[in-house]
């Protein structure tokens, strides 16, 4: 029933003036979700969540457009573009309810090269969610050349950007660059890509998240990807290995209590594709994460209650599409603590209409 009702929305980007200079685009997404974890002091959740964000365009020539949009979420955490709509236990409020701009950019893309000015979406290459969390983003300025030849890319971006303190707010910033390089290999596509982010923890932040926005990170991550076809659908293989560098002094009572706690990985395997209505992909995430292995203000949210950081956990993904914009994903998470004996798990169906 859902699915029907979303389907007039699932027509792609909408045109808003005749010659398509201006347009608007963004996606409906209800949510089923249901977590829990044996913490002590925490208790099941099951609700019905909705996210909303559009975004207008506007076309300026072949190269330039400016983007502007907003979202729903809670403006006291950064991670949260979902609202609660109604909680299906009786022990949990509905929690903060906005709508809100985090959306905001000059945008060129002309061929090998493209920047971006702004509050804009995470505009690198990732393999996984793991070290910035495709929710949030951030605020300042991107650009990266793309080289092709015979067959292989290689491409250098770099950014410096403020970093979120809930929906509206910046604190501390963060200096990044990756160089990706990709080729034929095996009867398929190779990725490999080297990131390096140089975060600045800033003072006083009104929404702190573990402390991450008030602390310093020296990330160097490593991500490597073999795409082939297997019985005809698209398969791919991914390894994750990063380390934060960052030296911490006493002052820092939890950055150097766990300063060995420095590494992490992720495993990301997926086969088939959600190109049109009928297809089918199936996905597979493993990730370990210790203490200090990512920033817990800007990593990934969604494995349970546990936390950003300090967790090893597998993560389950079938998405059927409905329509060629219209997808159902159902999702499972199972996590545990890494330091410490707390255990969590997180399900969830997802209706995601694109437009």
């Amino acid at each position: 029933m859902l699915c029907l009702i979303l389907a007039p929305f699932a027509v792609g980007e909408i045109p808003l003036t005749p010659d398509g200079d201006i347009s608007l685009y963004g996606f409906l997404q209800p949510r089923y979700e249901s977590s829990d974890t044996d913490r002590p002091g925490t208790l099941r959740e099951e609700r019905l969540r909705i996210t909303v964000q559009t975004v207008l365009k506007f076309q300026l020539d072949e190269a330039w457009s400016l983007h502007s949009g907003g979202t729903t979420g809670d403006l006291r955490n950064q991670h949260s573009t979902t609202v609660t709509v109604k909680t299906l236990d009786s022990d949990h409020g509905y929690g903060n309810r906005s709508l809100f701009l985090n959306h905001w950019e000059l945008r060129y893309n002309a061929g090998d090269w493209q920047a971006r000015l702004g509050r804009t979406p995470w505009a690198f290459w990732s393999l996984t969610d793991y070290q910035w969390d495709s929710d949030i983003n951030p605020a300042g300025a991107f650009a990266s050349r793309t080289w092709k030849r015979e067959g292989t890319e290689t491409s250098l971006g770099g950014a410096y950007y403020a970093l979120p303190d809930g929906g509206l707010h910046f604190t501390g910033s963060m200096a990044t660059a990756q160089i990706l390089h990709r080729r034929p290999m095996l009867d398929g596509t190779v990725t490999v890509a080297l990131q390096h982010f140089h975060m600045m923890g800033g003072a006083n932040a009104k929404f702190p998240r573990a402390r991450g926005n008030e602390r310093d990170y020296d990330i160097l991550q490593l991500s490597l990807q073999q795409g082939i076809k297997v019985h005809g659908k698209p398969f791919t293989a991914g390894i994750e290995l990063f380390k934060n560098v960052a030296d911490y002094n006493p002052s820092d009572r939890f950055g150097y209590a766990n300063r060995d706690e420095d590494f992490g990985y992720g495993l990301a395997l997926s086969w088939g594709e959600n190109k049109k209505a009928g297809d089918w992909r199936l996905r597979y995430n493993y990730t370990h994460q210790e203490a200090l292995a990512v920033n817990p203000a800007v990593s990934e949210d969604s494995f349970s209650r546990l936390g950003t950081s300090n967790y090893k956990g597998h993560d389950f993904r079938v998405i059927y599409s409905v329509l060629d914009r219209l997808t159902v994903m159902a999702r499972y998470l199972i996590s545990e603590e890494i330091v410490g004996n707390a255990k969590g798990d997180r399900f969830r169906i997802d209706v995601n209409c694109k437009f």
